[in-house]
């Protein structure tokens, strides 16, 4: 959703580097349409993804190597998903992304404190309500085939929400398939927020290098696209 904190501070660090910055709601979230209000893990919300690149070029007249994705949590999963699937996107970045949906699945079901086994059953209940396959794409397919293209990864080493090793698979697979040295940048380092919302104090972890290391994340923001897009 376009109205979160954790898209508009990005998004105006862009701005105020002279980028051009596009947010959109993706479907079924926030004034986009709602289609089954169900988050597909980005099997369908990468179309949207592509679309806006695609409307970029089209109506806007930018050029594809001009054009740079930046997404978050589940909107990292899907924006390495277009990444992978439309080869002419230049370059990415991507804060706190699961690499694979088959692994958050079964750390959900443990960190529930259900059997794992159940993860395939959860796969076959997405297609049976809504016909999406939940593990048919997935960001660490992305890293793997990267080419001569552009990609950073960044994540708190303290995130409970999604496991670092997930961050930490993307920029391992991504740095072994890139074409040549400098494509891929990583940056992991700790990060929480201790809060007190009355009956639910406690700590936030997921999405907070942008909060705690306010200067360090905007440079790195900033110069990644600097230097990836052309």
């Amino acid at each position: 959703c376009k109205a979160n904190h954790e898209v508009l501070i990005p998004a105006a660090w862009l701005h105020q580097a002279d980028f051009n910055v596009v947010i959109f709601d993706m479907r079924d979230h926030g004034e986009s349409t709602i289609e089954d209000g169900l988050v597909s893990a980005g099997q369908r919300e990468y179309r949207d993804v592509v679309a806006v690149w695609s409307w970029l070029q089209d109506e806007k007249a930018v050029e594809a190597e001009h054009i740079g994705l930046y997404g978050v949590s589940l909107g990292a999963g899907t924006a390495a998903i277009a990444f992978e699937l439309e080869r002419d996107i230049q370059a990415v970045f991507l804060e706190s992304s699961f690499a694979s949906m088959d692994d958050i699945l079964a750390e959900e079901l443990a960190f529930a404190g259900f059997p794992v086994f159940l993860k395939d059953a959860a796969v076959f209940a997405g297609k049976v309500s809504s016909g999406d396959n939940l593990v048919e794409h997935e960001p660490l397919t992305a890293a793997k085939n990267i080419g001569n293209r552009s990609m950073f990864i960044t994540q708190s080493e303290e995130d409970v929400r999604i496991n670092i090793h997930h961050s930490q698979s993307l920029c391992e697979a991504a740095q072994a398939s890139v074409s040549e040295a400098g494509l891929v940048e990583c940056w992991f380092a700790p990060s929480s927020i201790a809060h007190d919302d009355g009956d639910a104090p406690g700590i936030l972890s997921h999405v907070t290098l942008m909060l705690t290391q306010p200067d360090e994340y905007n440079a790195r923001l900033v110069n990644f696209f600097e230097n990836s897009l052309a």
